[in-house]
């Protein structure tokens, strides 16, 4: 699905940015719980909305093997934020509204996304 979405339609468009997100997320629900029954990718999150949202960016990122991700919960004075690294490279950082309690992450501790 992840390679699916990020394919072109034209030169300034993909496809997930045509598909309307009513019909998107559902289906992206539905895969990550089955993917964290099956224990086949790390929880994230207890929030629905913020688990969504973070997978969500996940999926858009140009690394070649998701298996690789590892993301780190961080926190720069008030602000909680996500650090994702391909391998040992950082990669991206999502900064996250919400507080820790609603993370299945502990603080400052690199874990892999895929079990």
């Amino acid at each position: 699905m992840r390679y699916y979405l990020l394919l072109p339609i034209n030169r300034e468009k993909q496809i997930s940015e045509s598909i309307p997100q009513k019909w998107l997320k559902p289906v992206i629900e539905k895969l990550l719980d089955k993917a964290e029954e099956l224990k086949i990718i790390q929880k994230i999150s207890n929030d629905e909305e913020i688990r969504y949202n973070i997978w969500k960016y996940i999926f858009t990122i140009r690394a070649i093997k998701l298996e690789d991700l590892s993301i780190k919960l961080t926190k720069d004075k008030e602000q909680y934020s996500l650090q994702i690294f391909d391998e040992n490279i950082f990669e991206e950082k999502i900064t996250l509204a919400n507080s820790q309690e609603k993370m299945d992450l502990k603080l400052n501790k690199k874990i892999k996304i895929f079990e």
